[in-house]
């Protein structure tokens, strides 16, 4: 057995860089180098994947509908409310959010304030009073459009106007019934129209 290397000795990863000549181990050297600095650039690479993208946009926590509808026992899906008042016969919008864009529902005013129609039902008679205040950002109080001449009870139609685009909590209530009294938070999206040139193409 002498003169021969032991198993160990011959399948070992050191001895394969210290056993030749100290060219080969400089080449040995330079291979462990060059996979070590691989590992920790997939590594770091790798980890950038990994972490989650952080979102700088304010969230708005939306109300979600409960199904009450004022003045009936019968759920309707979409619609939110007490037994005195509630947001219909529609309900809320979609995702609670809602989106004024070209050709679509509501109106931009001159002040580019958002106006949008918004349906109540009522299970008592009295004057509705509609307020509302943005709670992402600083801007002007909800203001709003309610037309007369509407049975003293049932349907009530309005126009919700927004000032700006936001996070905005809006409350109601009939007279100063404060047992009627029912808020809402919902998003204000507006989509502006796209700007194109001349040849038909978006501007940038």
């Amino acid at each position: 057995m002498t003169g021969h290397r032991s198993a160990q000795s011959r399948f070992s990863p050191r001895t394969k860089c210290n056993g030749h000549r100290a060219i080969a181990a400089s080449r040995c050297s330079m291979k462990a180098s060059i996979v070590t600095a691989a590992l920790v650039v997939v590594s770091a690479a790798s980890g950038a994947i990994a972490q989650p993208l952080l979102s700088t946009e304010p969230t708005c926590d939306v109300t979600v509908p409960n199904g009450v509808v004022a003045g009936t026992t019968e759920p309707q899906r979409g619609s939110y409310g007490n037994a005195l008042l509630s947001v219909g016969p529609f309900g809320l919008w979609a995702g609670g959010t809602v989106v004024f864009k070209p050709g679509g529902a509501g109106f931009v005013l001159p002040d580019g304030a958002l106006s949008m129609k918004f349906g109540w039902m009522r299970a008592i008679p009295g004057k509705l009073n509609v307020s509302g205040r943005r709670i992402d950002s600083e801007a002007p109080a909800l203001r709003s459009d309610i037309p007369c001449c509407y049975d003293a009870t049932g349907f009530q139609a309005s126009a919700l106007i927004f000032p700006t685009p936001g996070c905005w909590e809006v409350s109601a209530l009939i007279g100063d019934r404060q047992d009627s009294k029912l808020t809402f938070v919902t998003k204000v999206v507006q989509v502006r129209r796209e700007a194109r040139g001349l040849d038909g193409r978006p501007q940038r």
